[in-house]
């Protein structure tokens, strides 16, 4: 890092506190007031969602192609199989970490029980409004057994899978399944002549870089996105934040 240059994860705490520090300005001084919805629904949120939006629409090709030329690397299936069982005990791991950690948070910090009857009320219209949410609790209703959640991570048809990846009305196999594709395409290409997947290592190179550059520019956004996501949050709700 150059002197006097701030790093970007210093730039994206001080978006941070910028935000949460305006948007609790403004709802202890302007709270309720027209003007200030007017900002938060025209020029702060509208602002997060753009950069929300800039790093999910690369998260699919980011993985299809970090994956394939990953496993493509390898000459010998045989280590694939290996680096896979490791990565899945790791994955099992990590996820059990996280889902005991989450409970244990959620038991000692209980989040929404110090928000007010009134904004309580309304959060819970908004959400009950939000057909994303709706679908969310829907799904999460529809449990699956481990056997079918096995057999829909082979997916009948990747498109499908790439157009219903963060649609949380989708049943499918989603982003796992996209992962699955990628690995056996990554396989195959192992299999094949070297000389005949040339090109196609290197236009999977060329969009995995592209991908990079899209990261790169998205990220110069985020403490804006950040500040203004923070912001439309903090100015609504307050301190019961």
């Amino acid at each position: 890092m150059k002197r006097g240059k701030l790093s970007l994860h210093v730039k994206i705490f001080i978006g941070l506190a910028v935000g949460l520090l305006a948007g609790l300005l403004c709802n202890i001084f302007f709270n309720g007031s027209p003007e200030i919805q007017w900002i938060v629904s025209n020029v702060s949120y509208p602002l997060g969602q753009v950069f929300f939006r800039l790093i999910f629409m690369i998260i699919i090709p980011l993985i299809f192609t970090a994956i394939v030329l990953g496993v493509a690397d390898f000459s010998d299936v045989h280590k694939i199989g290996r680096v896979g069982v490791k990565s899945l005990f790791f994955t099992v791991i990590i996820t059990a970490l996280s889902v005991l950690i989450g409970i244990s948070l959620v038991n000692l910090v209980r989040p929404g029980a110090g928000i007010s009857g009134t904004s309580r009320d309304l959060l819970m219209q908004t959400l009950n409004n939000n057909q994303a949410v709706s679908g969310i609790v829907t799904s999460a209703r529809e449990s699956k057994t481990f056997l079918q959640i096995l057999v829909d991570i082979i997916p009948r048809n990747p498109f499908v899978e790439i157009v219903s990846a963060f649609d949380p009305n989708y049943q499918g196999g989603g982003l796992l399944s996209i992962m699955f594709f990628a690995l056996i395409f990554g396989i195959a290409m192992t299999r094949c002549r070297p000389e005949r997947m040339e090109y196609l290592t290197k236009t999977m190179q060329g969009v995995y870089d592209v991908v990079m550059k899209i990261i790169d520019f998205a990220m110069k956004l985020a403490p804006y996105g950040v500040a203004a996501l923070i912001f439309s949050t903090a100015s609504q709700l307050g301190f019961q934040i």
